[in-house]
This record gives structure tokens, C-alpha cells and sequence, in this order.
């Protein structure tokens, strides 16, 4: 079974967001639209 997560903006809070690469670590990182 699928699980989804509602990921938000840290900054405005927002959900309309866009994935951006990982990090050094290989966590996914978000854009804010």
C-alpha cells in the first residue's frame, strides 16, 4: 500500500512545491513555486 506524505514550504507554508535535487546526504530537496 502507497503512502503519501503532504510535503509544505518551511518558509510561506505552502503546498505547491517542486522537487530540486538531493543533498550531499541524498535527501530530496523542494522549491517553492
Amino acid at each position: 500500500m502507497t503512502c503519501y506524505q503532504i510535503i509544505h514550504c518551511p518558509n510561506c507554508n505552502n503546498t505547491k512545491i517542486k522537487k530540486a535535487g538531493t543533498s550531499a546526504k541524498g535527501v530530496q530537496r523542494y522549491l517553492c513555486q
